[in-house]
């Protein structure tokens, strides 16, 4: 059977997130039934590229990848004296250094030339305080690739330098870097941070999923850029005015209802832009707008990006 369409949906996908052809592919969702034959969508596509028959991917996973996806935007988004709890984790650090986020039906891909300093980020390692998501263990390690379980959701997530975003290999304890293993229990103090999360409806969780699969994207028509939360790639000339030494982050809510505002890098309306995209956004999603806020609104729930 011909995958030609899943190989062109690749080549749309990794205009918008850098990633090779190799590690596009294997993220391309289910075919599509409907999606194009509007003009804003045909309109969208890249130059020489027909509208896909494939969706993206980007927002194609199982619940686990899902519920995972969600935890970790809390962490990312999180930061400074404005920050919600999450931003003790300091996992926002991760934004500090370059990263293709590659998303897989069953995992998160990282795509870095510092794989093993990011994922020193996202396990903890100490015993009373946590820096790093709550219940994240190695599983394995091999050369400069290493995959890691999440215990609280099931799911994985892999840091790699690898520009295909490959993950498989024999783990070599010597690479491991000292790492808990995934048969250390979670303590006591990543439990009480697990349990303290708020409750999200499932369009919420698929929308703050979306942040996270979308950090490192931009419009190859040069319409909006996330800039992975460090920088603009568009280097607009207004950018200096939102260049800042310490960027503070806060994302927050419970249920349907979610707000988020920083300083800093994206601009907040390319954030909004990203997830609505008519080519490369979060499936369902829409666009509105009050006086203080960009509206993301899926079904019956809304994330507000303060402008």
């Amino acid at each position: 059977m011909s995958n030609s369409g899943q190989r062109q949906a690749a080549h749309i996908r990794k205009n918008y997130t850098d990633e090779s052809y190799e590690a596009a592919f294997p993220g391309i969702g289910r075919k599509l039934k409907a999606l194009h034959g509007s003009s804003t969508f045909d309109a969208a596509v890249p130059s020489g590229l027909q509208p896909p028959a494939y969706d993206h991917g980007l927002d194609s996973c199982d619940e686990v990848q899902l519920n995972f996806r969600s935890i970790m935007a809390l962490g990312l988004f999180n930061r400074g004296s404005i920050g919600a709890p999450p931003g003790k984790w300091d996992l926002s650090t991760l934004t500090w250094y370059t990263i293709t986020v590659s998303a897989r039906w069953k995992q998160l891909v990282l795509i870095t030339n510092a794989p093993d300093n990011v994922m020193e980020r996202i396990i903890p390692s100490g015993e009373s305080s946590v820096i790093g998501i709550p219940g994240m263990r190695l599983l394995r390690s091999h050369g400069r690739t290493y995959v890691a379980h999440h215990i609280p959701t099931g799911a994985e997530i892999v840091t790699t330098s690898r520009a295909d975003g490959k993950s498989s290999g024999v783990h070599n304890p010597k690479a491991s870097r000292s790492l808990p293993m995934s048969d250390v229990p979670m303590n006591d103090a990543e439990e009480r941070l697990a349990s303290d999360l708020p409750s999200m409806d499932r369009n919420a969780r698929q929308l703050l999923a979306g942040l996270v699969t979308r950090m490192s994207t931009a419009d190859p028509h040069k319409k909006w850029a996330t800039g992975n939360w460090y920088w603009d790639p568009l280097e607009r000339s207004e950018s200096e005015c939102r260049r800042v030494e310490w960027p503070e982050r806060r994302l927050w809510g419970a249920g349907c209802e979610w707000e988020m505002e920083w300083t800093g890098f994206p601009y907040p309306i390319d954030v909004a832009r990203s997830l609505t995209d008519p080519v490369i956004g979060l499936r369902g999603s829409r666009l509105g707008k009050s006086r203080i806020f960009y509206e993301v609104i899926l079904g019956s729930s809304v994330l507000r990006i303060k402008k």
